[in-house]
Formats: structure tokens, sequence, C-alpha cells
């Protein structure tokens, strides 16, 4: 970094998959509010946030079910034309927050746990102003899976 104007690919993050907002596929969340409608363009950024809420409660034996919500993105830190949009801007942090959310099932075996997600979209930056709001849009489609293997907590 210190003289360069973008971070390299691989020091940078992402939004989506199975371990920061479940309800987007790897790589297809942010930065920022940039609108695509190309599903095979890799984003990623300078800057992170992520916050996972997660409920879990017992189903039979090792089974467990969880409910979670997920918010955050991934934000640029300088302007880009390839991302418009993508750039943090303290004064518009808050509209270009992503939230999904969903459940999923856990089997909790002595040293690890498999789980298994199926989260959508709640809020969606990425998308026009007016259809930021996902539920009135909401298809058995969009239900995104992420299958996962953590250890206990």
């Amino acid at each position: 970094y210190s003289n360069s104007y973008v971070m390299p690919y691989e020091k940078g993050f992402y939004g989506g998959g199975q371990n920061t907002i479940r309800a987007w596929q790897l790589r297809h969340l942010g930065p920022g509010t940039f609108q695509t409608n190309e599903t095979m363009l890799e984003r990623v950024g300078d800057i992170q946030l992520v916050i996972n809420l997660e409920h879990r409660f017992p189903i039979v034996s090792i089974f467990e079910g969880a409910l979670f919500a997920d918010i955050g993105n991934v934000w640029l830190v300088h302007n880009s034309e390839e991302f418009p949009g993508g750039q943090f801007k303290f004064n518009q942090f808050v509209e270009s927050i992503a939230t999904g959310v969903g459940l999923g099932l856990r089997a909790k075996i002595s040293i690890l746990t498999l789980r298994c997600d199926f989260a959508i979209p709640l809020f969606d930056p990425g998308m026009e102003k007016s259809q930021r709001w996902r539920p009135p849009y909401w298809k058995l489609n969009q239900i995104t899976t992420n299958f996962g293997i953590d250890y206990p907590f």
C-alpha cells in the first residue's frame, strides 16, 4: 500500500458468503450502493463492517435451530469509475448498510459445529432507492444457502 491508490486484491474485503452477510453469494455485495445486474462481477472493498446477530435454540439431540440477522457492507476509500456509489461517505453511511435475515440448522459434534443457513436480503443498498426494502419482492429463488464448519461457542 503506502503510495498505492488501490488496495491489492488479496488484501481487500468482500461481502456475502457464509462468514459475512449470508443473504448474498460470496463477493456479490457492495461496495457501498453500487448497482449492477451483472452477477459474475467480483466486488471487493477497502473497508468492511459486519454485525451478525444469531439466536440458537435446541431442536433434538445434537441439532439446534438458528434465527439470524446480518448487517454490514464493504466500501472503497477512494471514488472509483468501476464501482460508482462504492466510496465510503459518512453522511451516506446508513443508507448503504445491507441487511439479511434467515434461519439455519446446526449439528453440534464434539469439537465442531456443522451449519446450513438459508438467508434472504431484507434491505439491499445495491437496488434502486424505491426497491431497497426487499420483502415485497421476495421470491423463493432469492434464498441463498450457505454451508459452514465452525468451532462451537
